[in-house]
């Protein structure tokens, strides 16, 4: 066949093969869609810390009645023959101790049950939210130890401190705030660790300890701004108030305050180095 004859395509010999366009990889729209919905670890801890506020009140409330005055009174063998004001000053004796044992026991089980709940809360909200249902039970168990220990045994140990200088005419309440602020603080420190346990994540750990101890301070000035403002004509000047206003606002304010700010500290992206 002649040249010219030839179709057009047979003329201009081999065709170039077009370069290959390179495509970004896809995500598939279900992921992005999670990726999306996965909620902030401080709101989860937030709510955690409500949940757990709430629960530890009630289960103070349950058993604040159980510790009566007359059942901790012990006198001594020969009080039936004392008489006059030797009586009466043994009598103010017996009830001082007294109510010093039942204010103990009330506190020890209201803020050890507060450690208790809120050291669970955070450890498996920690595990559910990053860490998976391993470290959700670890940081559940190590928290619920931790935390009822520093309640419990804070509380047994700063309350006789704080019978021994109180003086509500003298200006005591900066003694109450101390022994507040050394119950929670330990409270907060355990709750934070089990987030940070819960996480599963050693760069984090120490972010949530630390946030929760923090947490815990600002609760307890809140607390205490609170009760000062809010509430001036309450009786409020024992280590567990006897009014129930000021017994749910401490489990609240301690709770939520070592939650948000734990949840803040771990929650945080460390720095590009």
């Amino acid at each position: 066949m002649p040249a010219d004859e030839l179709p057009p395509d047979a003329r201009s010999g081999p065709v170039a093969s077009r370069p290959a366009v390179a495509t970004e990889p896809t995500i598939p729209q279900h992921a992005e869609a999670g990726a999306r919905r996965r909620l902030p670890l401080w709101l989860l801890t937030l709510a955690a810390g409500l949940v757990a506020g709430v629960i530890s009140w009630a289960g103070g409330e349950a058993t604040f009645d159980w510790f009566k005055l007359g059942d901790a009174m012990v006198y001594p063998p020969n009080y039936n023959q004392i008489s006059g004001y030797q009586r009466m000053a043994v009598q103010a004796e017996v009830e001082g101790k007294a109510r010093l044992v039942v204010e103990r026991r009330k506190t020890v089980a209201a803020l050890g049950l507060l450690g208790l709940v809120l050291g669970v809360s955070l450890g498996l909200t920690g595990g559910l939210a990053r860490g998976g249902p391993r470290p959700a039970l670890t940081g559940a168990i190590l928290g619920g130890v931790a935390g009822a220990a520093a309640g419990g045994g804070l509380s047994w140990a700063l309350v006789p401190w704080f019978f021994r200088y109180e003086d509500p005419e003298g200006g005591g309440l900066l003694v109450l705030f101390l022994t507040h602020a050394g119950i929670f603080a330990g409270i907060g420190a355990a709750a934070g660790l089990a987030l940070g346990v819960g996480l599963n994540d050693r760069t984090r750990l120490g972010r949530a300890f630390f946030g929760g101890l923090l947490g815990a301070l600002i609760g307890t000035v809140a607390y205490e701004a609170v009760l000062a403002t809010a509430f001036p004509l309450l009786r409020t000047y024992e280590p567990l108030s006897t009014e129930l206003v000021p017994r749910l606002l401490a489990h609240l304010l301690v709770a939520v305050c070592t939650a948000l700010l734990a949840g803040l500290a771990a929650g945080r992206s460390p720095r590009a180095s």
